[in-house]
Parts: C-alpha cells; sequence; structure tokens
C-alpha cells in the first residue's frame, strides 16, 4: 500500500496542477473575451435545424393524436389546457 502510493504521488509532483478557474484566467488572458463565445456561432447552425425538426415533428404527433378528456386548446397567441 505504502509503495503504491509513493509511486502515485512521484509521478504526478513535477506536473502543474490545473482548476477550471487557471483555465477560464487563461483563456481571457490570451484570448479576451472574445475566447468563451469561440465556436457557438458554428454549434448553433448545427443544432438549430435539428432541435427546430423535433419541435415541429413532436407538435404534429401532439395533435394528430385524438382528444382526451384534458386536450389542449390553441388560438393565435394563448395555448391554455381545458378538463372536461
Amino acid at each position: 500500500m505504502e509503495k503504491a502510493r509513493g509511486q502515485a504521488t512521484a509521478a504526478t509532483a513535477g506536473r502543474p496542477k490545473y482548476s477550471v478557474l487557471r483555465g477560464l484566467g487563461v483563456i481571457l488572458r490570451e484570448e479576451g473575451w472574445r475566447g468563451f463565445y469561440r465556436g457557438h456561432l458554428t454549434n448553433l447552425l448545427h443544432v438549430a435545424p435539428a432541435a427546430a425538426a423535433r419541435f415541429s415533428s413532436s407538435f404534429e404527433a401532439y395533435r394528430s393524436v385524438p382528444s382526451s378528456p384534458a386536450r389542449a386548446v390553441c388560438r393565435v397567441s394563448v395555448c391554455r389546457v381545458v378538463v372536461c
């Protein structure tokens, strides 16, 4: 047990300690505020069409289900649940 503990500390002794705060500081210092937002547009262009397709398909599936005692009555700008 003692030998394994000594080997583990010897292996990590020369390495610097990393943390989230230190990483954020490096990004801020080297790239500025824009560094935090790098890649967001690419991700948005990737995710938005998939989210829109999922939303529209789930809405169409919801509309195709026959009426139940609790059904949604949707108007132009107001959706409410009506319990009969």
